[in-house]
């Protein structure tokens, strides 16, 4: 498909009270007339070699990209979508069933061994004197 559009062979999207796009002015007509190469010594016949050498490059990138754009049916993304409704259900489910109202033993354990330290004088408190 990618190829097809490339070459002009598939129609893009396009409605059919529009008329089609101009073509494209081929590359070695834009280095032609391209003011800017021409300021540029030697750099005009290098951009003409460079771009021939480039087809077979271009011919492997559309094949690659036509490759990944075709929908492949794997165990890896079922496996995936799977493990993501297994952990919503779990943490949808669980939700409900918490016990709530009951402070957590971490809590109560930092509370009891401050108030065991205070005791023993570890942690002393500032207490306001009255005005004299």
């Amino acid at each position: 498909m990618i190829g097809e559009l490339l070459n002009g062979a598939a129609s893009a999207m396009t409605t059919p009270s529009a008329p089609p796009p101009p073509p494209l002015p081929e590359f070695s007509d834009l280095v032609e007339r391209s003011e800017w190469l021409r300021g540029r010594a030697g750099l005009e016949s290098d951009v003409l070699r460079w771009h021939r050498s480039l087809a077979a490059e271009r011919a492997h990138i559309v094949t690659e990209a036509e490759e990944l754009a075709t929908p492949r049916l794997r165990r890896i993304p079922f496996g995936a979508l799977f493990l993501v409704i297994v952990r919503f259900l779990w943490f949808t489910l669980v939700a409900p069933f918490r016990r709530t109202g009951v402070p957590e033993r971490r809590n109560i354990s930092i509370f009891l061994s401050a108030m065991r330290a205070a005791s023993h004088g570890l942690i002393t408190t500032r207490r306001h004197s009255p005005a004299r």
